[in-house]
């Protein structure tokens, strides 16, 4: 691929500082490393992985609200 050493691991600890910092780690990886196309794609990666993982898991929770409050309108 043509990525150094240095650009491997930044993409590696893009991915797994994700399970700490959520979506801030890669962002600051982005950030600092933004010159290297490599490490920019893999963070991004990571930040559009978080975000769908947000969007996921806060859908179900609408969703229930959106039934309940249908369900007490249906029950009124």
């Amino acid at each position: 691929v043509g990525a150094t050493q240095d650009e491997r691991t930044m993409a590696v600890l893009a991915h797994a500082l994700q399970l700490v910092g959520g979506w801030i780690a890669p962002l600051v990886i982005f950030f600092v490393k933004r010159q290297s196309r490599f490490v920019s794609f893999h963070a991004l990666q990571v930040l559009f992985l978080q975000l769908n993982l947000r969007g996921c898991l806060r859908m179900p929770d609408g969703l229930m609200t959106i039934d309940k409050s249908s369900m007490m309108l249906t029950r009124k």
